[in-house]
């Protein structure tokens, strides 16, 4: 197991926190964990950029597509090590995700559901999403 297997949710007798924390296998994994964990659209979290987040204050900071306003997102300990487990850039405008940015924003939202489908959810992400947060 490298750093970056440590996201992905695991079962037992773990925190909500811990349980989040057992990291990403690639970063679809990586950007459903986040968007999951902070309400951000999975979209909008495949297209952040460094210069969005702040690892010492825990907290993104970028603009919203689908409300077209900037929007300020604390983030608990899980996120933070996924996000600390990503290499690094020295430009703060460098993608968190390069891979996924240079899809197109439709294209990416049909690989995003497409692979949760593939892991047998038969909702749609939005569904899921509402679910998991108000399990907290």
């Amino acid at each position: 197991m490298n750093e970056r297997t440590d996201c992905l949710m695991s079962r037992g007798n773990e925190t909500k926190s811990d349980a989040l924390t057992k990291v990403a296998k690639d970063d679809l994994e990586a950007v459903l964990l986040i968007s999951l964990s902070t309400g951000i659209h999975p979209v909008d979290v495949a297209f952040l950029r460094w210069d969005n987040v702040n690892l010492e204050e825990w907290f993104i900071d970028f603009y919203e597509t689908a409300i077209r306003q900037p929007v300020l997102v604390p983030f608990e300990e899980a996120v933070f090590r996924c996000l600390d487990a990503l290499p690094k850039s020295e430009d703060p405008m460098a993608y968190l995700f390069p891979q996924l940015a240079q899809m197109f924003p439709v294209d990416l939202a049909i690989q995003l559901q497409a692979y949760v489908e593939q892991r047998g959810a038969t909702k749609p992400l939005a569904v899921a999403r509402r679910r998991f947060l108000a399990s907290f």
